[in-house]
C-alpha cells in the first residue's frame, strides 16, 4: 500500500482552509480524497467560501471528469460534515498508470491552488478567527478520535510511531 497524506492548515491568525490529500494502493484498488476543509462554515461566510474554495471549480470538474463515479458514499457523516463542496473522494478498481497519473494531477493542482492562497494571505482580525479556530480544533478532534486512518498507520509503522506520527499531524 502506498500511503500518501499531507496536511497543512493556516495559522490561527489565518482564514486559510485546511489542505489535505491521502491516497491508497492495494491489490484491491486505490482510494483517495483532495480537498480544501473549509475553516468557517461556508453557508453562512459565503465570501471565504468565493475567495478560498472557488479556485477549485476548474481542478475540481476535470476530477469528476476523470473519476464520475466519486461520491463520499462510505465516509462517515463526521466526515461529510466537514469537507469542502469540492472535495474528491472516492474508491474505485483497477488501478491503472492513467488513473495514478490523474490522482497526482489532482492532488499536485490542489496544493499548487493551496500555495497561491497561503501566500496572498493576511492575518486577519481576532474576533472573525473565534469561530474558524473553533472549527479547526474541531476537526482535528474528529481526526484524532475517529479516522480510521490511525488504524492503518498503526499497521504501518506500529502504535508508538502510530500515535506520535498522528499528534504531529493533528
Amino acid at each position: 500500500m502506498i500511503r500518501i497524506s499531507d496536511y497543512l492548515g493556516g495559522t490561527h491568525e489565518h482564514a486559510l482552509p485546511i489542505f489535505s490529500t491521502y491516497w491508497a494502493e492495494s491489490a484491491k484498488g486505490s482510494y483517495f480524497i483532495a480537498d480544501f476543509y473549509p475553516t468557517a462554515d461556508c453557508i453562512c461566510d459565503i465570501p471565504h467560501m468565493e475567495k478560498h474554495l472557488e479556485p477549485l471549480e476548474d481542478i475540481f470538474s476535470k476530477g469528476m471528469d476523470y473519476f464520475p463515479a466519486l461520491s463520499l458514499g462510505r465516509n462517515p457523516n463526521w466526515f461529510k460534515a466537514l469537507v469542502s463542496p469540492y472535495c474528491l473522494s472516492g474508491d474505485f478498481s483497477p488501478s491503472t498508470k492513467e488513473t495514478q497519473q490523474q490522482i497526482i494531477e489532482l492532488m499536485t493542482t490542489y496544493l499548487s491552488i493551496y500555495y497561491d492562497l497561503w501566500e496572498k494571505d493576511q492575518p486577519r482580525e481576532p474576533d472573525y478567527m473565534k469561530t474558524l479556530n473553533r472549527r479547526k480544533d474541531a476537526i482535528k478532534e474528529n481526526f484524532r478520535e475517529k479516522d480510521p486512518g490511525g488504524f492503518m498507520m498503526e499497521k504501518a509503522v506500529g502504535k508508538e510511531l502510530g500515535d506520535l506520527g498522528l499528534r504531529v499531524l493533528f
